[in-house]
């Protein structure tokens, strides 16, 4: 929908206030308070004419992205807040979205990851951005903090949690070897007895083993930590996501390792 920049008086003060307030996405719920000096008639009014002339982008239903007055010859909002409109509480971003937040990962995913509990939601693009929702149990659900982002706030888990819950569900994380590179870089951005603590936490003998020998792959002296709570699981793979055929049992870590070391490590060798 192409902008039309201009706007009636009522129009100009509903956007003068979310400007005001740093409000770049608009949730109902959230931030009626802001917009008080509107009635409900008025407010609804001028939210038709604001999504008609393109001031206003809905998400979904009480919704909408807004489109800063400097934004006519084009723009884009943070994912993150788009995200933080969508559910505000209940949520963090996690898993790849939140490795490449903390600089861990050259690639940047095509896909937002968050992270919810108590709740299920689909998949959905805004933007020719993908929002992917993976539900966790309460008990896993931990591990996150807030960012500013503006004048707005968002939540994201922190570097140990976002490690943990990309290994917990590979398929979200990137992949095995793309995990492995970012426990690689998190040297030294990553505290250890946290990462040992989350993963623990998260009361997976699978993830631990997982974890263990990744850390030790990647020459974190910490790994043996990990040792005492590699449990009576059965059958553990290294990856869940890649073929299980012709693996290789590790005895120390209680492991089929379905990936090579030299594969895992493979991009050092690249550069």
């Amino acid at each position: 929908m192409q902008l039309q920049p201009a706007t009636g008086a009522t129009e100009g003060r509903l956007l003068a206030a979310l400007d005001l307030a740093g409000i770049s996405v608009l949730s109902l719920a959230r931030d009626r308070a802001h917009l008080a000096f509107l009635s409900a008639d008025e407010l609804a009014d001028a939210l038709y004419r604001l999504r008609r002339k393109g001031w206003l982008i809905p998400i979904e239903r009480g919704k909408y992205l807004v489109v800063p007055r400097a934004g006519t010859h084009g723009w884009d909002e943070h994912p993150f807040l788009v995200v933080e409109a969508l559910l505000s509480s209940n949520y963090y971003v996690s898993f790849w979205t939140a490795l490449a937040h903390y600089g861990l990962t050259e690639q940047v995913p095509s896909t937002v990851f968050v992270a919810l509990t108590g709740q299920r939601k689909k998949a959905f693009v805004f933007h020719q951005q993908t929002y992917r929702f993976v539900t966790l149990p309460p008990g896993r659900f931990f591990g996150w903090h807030e960012i500013r982002l503006g004048e707005q706030t968002c939540r994201i888990a922190e570097v140990e949690k976002a490690l943990v819950d990309a290994l917990y569900q590979e398929q979200y994380g990137g992949g095995i070897i793309e995990i492995t590179k970012c426990l690689h870089h998190a040297r030294g951005v990553a505290d250890p007895a946290r990462l040992i603590a989350y993963a623990v936490q998260m009361g997976s003998a699978a993830l631990c083993r997982r974890l263990g020998y990744l850390m030790a792959v990647v020459s974190w002296p910490e790994a043996a930590e990990l040792l005492p709570y590699l449990g009576r699981t059965p059958k553990t793979h290294l990856s869940t996501v890649l073929p299980h055929t012709s693996a290789s049992f590790d005895e120390r870590w209680k492991l089929w390792v379905n990936v090579p070391k030299e594969v895992l490590t493979g991009w050092q060798e690249n550069g």
